[in-house]
C-alpha cells in the first residue's frame, strides 16, 4: 500500500511538510532526502510527489507555522491498520514527561492521514558513533547508565519502549542524550515478534547497547530488529562475550552486559530484574582492566574534544538527570543528521572521531616533582560545595589562580574531622575553557594533613557536573603539606577539573580548615 504526500503539504492546517528526513526508509532500506539540510527547506528533488510506504510509514521534516519550529513529521494512511496502533503509542509516549525521550507533540488524522509529530533533534545514532570503533570502557558505561535511567522513567509509568535499536540511541550537538521510539518503534512494525515482556525487552537492548559500545557489534537476534552494525559473533545459540569479542573489556562490565543479555548464566551472576538494577550496578562498575575504579565513573558518553563554549559554566547548573550530558557538543566532520520518533538509520558521511581514553587512577609523582608539558590557560575556577549551602566562600576562589602564593582560596572552618561529619568533601572546580589533554595539575595547600584528589569530567561534558559522583578520580594523595603534583597515568582529556579536599589541616584545638593558594594545570 502506498500513499503519496507533496512538499508543502499542511496536517492540520499547522504542520507543513518540507521534505523527507534524512535517513527515512524505504522498503529497501534506502535514505530519502540529503544529509545536512536546513529545517524547512525543500530540495529541487523533493519537489514532487513522494510515494510512500505504509510499512514503515514516512518520516519528514516539517516545520510548525503555529510555533514557527522546526518539527519531525510521521505519517501513514488513516485507513491502514496500523495508524490505531501508533497514534495510541504516540499518545501514550507524550505523556512520560523525560527531556530524555524525543518529545511527541502532537498525534492525530487530518486529510485522510495519520500522522505523529515529534521534536525536531540533530543527532549522531549509536552506530555513527561507533564508526570509529568502540566506545572507552568509562564512556559506554556512562552512556547506557543515562539510557538505563530513562527507559526506568518509562517504565514507572508504565510504558515500555519495545523495541530499542541503535538508531534510537541519540546524541545532540548539545551532548544530550536522546531516546527514540518510545511505544512507536514497537506499533509501527507489526512483522517483529512482540515481546511476552516488554520491560524486560527493554533491559535486554540496554544489555545490547552496551555490548555494542564496548565491541562495536549488536548482540541481538534479527527478531528484535534491523541494524547496521555488524551482528556479534554466535557461539552455541548465544553471542559471545564482550571480553570474548574485544579483550581489553573489564570482567565487570563484561558480566553486566551479559547479565542485562541474560546470557552465559554458568558463567555469570544471576540475570538483573530490571533496568532500575542496571541503573544503580553501572555507576559502580570499573573503567580501567577488570576491577572496580577507586570512584565512582560518570554518567555520560565521550565522542571527541568540543570546541571553546561561549562561558565558563559553574557547578549545580544543570538539572540532575542530565547533569553531564546538557550542554556536550560532538565534534562532526559533516553535518548533523536529523533523527526524530522511528527515525530510520543514515550513515554519517565521514567516520565519527577516536574516543578519548577513559581517565583512569594513577599514584601522583613525588610531592614537588614539576611533570613535563606546557602550562594550560585557567579560565575560571569556582567553588564546589555541593553537600553544603553551594557557597563555600565562593568569592574567594580567584585567588587559587591570581598567582601570589600569598593569598589563598580557603574552606569554611569544620569542628571535628573529617569536615564536621557535615560532608565527604569541598573543593573548586577548574574550567580550562576548552577540552584539553591534562598531563597533571600542581597545587600548593595550605598548611599539613590535607588529602586531596584529582576528578575529571568526561571529553564532552558540557557543564561541571553537580555531584560528586559523577567526576572520575584521576591521582589522589594524602597527609599533604605544601606543594605537590597530582598527575594521571596518562593525559586525561577534559574540560572541567575537580580538585576535591576530603581531609582538612587542623588549624586549632579541633578546628580544621583547608586551603589553596596556588594552582596551575599542565599537559
Amino acid at each position: 500500500m502506498a500513499f503519496a504526500v507533496e512538499p508543502g503539504q499542511r496536517l492540520a492546517g499547522r504542520y507543513r511538510l518540507s521534505r523527507p528526513a534524512a535517513g527515512s526508509a524505504s522498503p529497501h532500506g534506502t535514505s530519502t532526502g540529503s544529509a545536512g539540510s536546513t529545517p524547512g527547506s525543500t530540495p529541487g528533488s523533493t519537489a514532487r510527489p513522494v510515494l510512500a510506504p505504509a510499512l514503515p510509514a514516512l518520516l519528514w521534516q516539517g516545520h510548525d507555522e503555529v510555533l514557527d519550529r522546526p518539527v519531525g513529521v510521521r505519517v501513514l494512511p488513516a485507513g491502514d491498520p496500523l495508524a490505531g496502533p501508533v497514534l495510541a503509542a504516540a499518545r501514550r509516549a507524550a505523556a512520560v514527561d523525560d527531556p530524555r525521550f524525543v518529545a511527541v507533540l502532537d498525534a492525530d488524522e487530518a486529510g485522510g492521514l495519520a500522522y505523529v509529530v515529534t521534536e525536531w533533534v540533530e543527532a549522531r545514532d549509536l552506530t555513527a558513533l561507533l564508526a570509529a570503533g568502540p566506545l572507552a570502557d568509562v564512556e559506554a558505561q556512562a552512556l547506557v547508565a543515562e539510557l538505563a535511567r530513562a527507559l526506568s522513567v518509562a517504565h514507572r509509568a508504565g510504558l515500555a519502549h519495545g523495541r530499542l535499536l541503535p538508531e534510537h540511541v541519540l546524541l545532540t550537538e548539545a551532548g544530550r542524550l536522546k531516546v527514540a521510539g518510545l511505544g512507536v518503534s514497537a506499533a509501527a512494525h507489526p512483522h517483529a515478534t512482540p515481546a511476552p515482556d516488554p520491560r524486560r525487552e527493554d533491559l535486554r537492548a540496554a544489555g545490547a547497547v552496551l555490548y555494542a559500545a564496548l565491541t562495536g557489534r549488536w548482540p541481538l537476534e534479527a527478531e528484535h530488529g534491523r541494524t547496521d552494525l555488524p551482528p556479534a559473533p554466535v557461539v552455541d545459540g548465544e553471542p559471545c562475550a564482550p571480553g570474548q569479542v574485544r579483550a581489553a573489556v573489564p570482567a565487570d562490565l563484561d558480566d553486566l552486559a551479559c547479565r542485562a543479555l541474560g546470557v552465559h548464566r554458568r558463567r555469570h551472576r544471576a540475570p538483573l530484574g530490571g533496568v532500575e538494577e542496571l541503573v544503580a550496578l553501572l555507576p559502580r562498575t570499573g573503567g580501567s582492566g577488570g576491577e572496580s575504579s577507586t570512584g565512582p565513573l560518570p554518567v555520560v558518553p565521550a565522542d571527541a574534544p568540543v570546541p571553546l563554549l561561549a562561558a565558563p559554566a559553574r557547578p549545580g547548573g544543570a538539572r540532575r538527570a542530565l547533569s553531564l550530558l546538557v550542554g556536550c557538543v560532538l565534534v562532526a566532520a559533516s553535518s548533523l543528521l536529523g533523527y526524530q520518533v522511528v527515525a530510520g538509520l543514515q550513515d554519517a558521511d565521514e567516520p565519527a572521531p577516536a574516543p578519548s581514553p577513559p581517565p583512569s587512577a594513577a599514584a601522583p609523582l613525588p610531592p614537588g616533582t614539576l611533570p613535563a608539558g606546557l602550562a594550560l590557560p585557567v579560565e575560571g575556577v569556582a567553588a564546589y560545595d555541593p553537600q553544603g549551602d553551594g557557597s563555600e566562600h565562593d568569592e574567594r576562589a580567584d585567588l587559587a589562580v591570581d598567582g601570589d602564593r600569598g593569598t589563598s582560596w580557603t574552606t569554611q572552618t569544620y569542628f571535628g574531622e573529617p569536615l564536621g561529619g557535615l560532608k565527604e568533601g569541598v573543593g573548586l572546580v577548574v574550567d580550562l575553557g576548552a577540552v584539553r589533554s591534562v598531563g597533571a595539575v600542581t597545587v600548593e595547600l595550605d598548611g599539613e594533613g590535607s588529602a586531596v584528589a584529582l576528578r575529571a569530567a568526561p571529553a564532552i561534558a558540557g557543564e561541571a557536573p553537580e555531584d560528586p559522583e559523577d567526576w572520575v578520580e584521576v591521582a589522589a594523595q594524602r597527609d599533604v603539606a605544601g606543594t605537590t603534583t597530582l598527575a594521571p597515568e596518562r593525559p586525561v582529556d577534559a574540560r572541567w577539573l575537580l580538585l576535591w579536599l576530603t581531609e582538612l589541616p587542623e588549624v586549632g584545638d579541633g578546628e580544621f580548615r583547608g586551603g589553596v593558594a596556588e594552582l596551575a594545570v599542565r599537559s
